[in-house]
């Protein structure tokens, strides 16, 4: 069942390397929305 522990270990790598790069992008990504928001409306 090593198998297991691999699959575990490379899920929480993902997990954390998908939360570094997402973060940064929902800033810009509510950033750029609220400017346009506040720029139509």
């Amino acid at each position: 069942m090593w198998w297991v522990g691999v699959i575990f270990l490379s899920y929480k790598q993902l997990t954390h390397l998908f939360q570094e790069t997402y973060h940064p992008w929902q800033k810009f990504f509510w950033g750029s929305w609220g400017a346009v928001s506040r720029s139509h409306f």
